[in-house]
């Protein structure tokens, strides 16, 4: 729930504890790190034939 990471990062914040907040990507079609591109690209290649 974004408001729990939200309150959880503002108690870090308050206490000094510098935090960044990443976006996850690739979730939409179950891709990690480098599998990201390499998936949607085999997938534009294999739609174009």
């Amino acid at each position: 729930d974004e408001s729990v990471i939200a309150d959880f990062q503002q108690a870090l914040n308050d206490r000094g504890i510098v935090t960044t907040l990443r976006a996850s990507r690739g979730q939409d079609i179950e891709a990690a790190c480098g599998m990201l591109s390499t998936r949607e690209l085999v997938k534009s290649r294999n739609d174009d034939h």
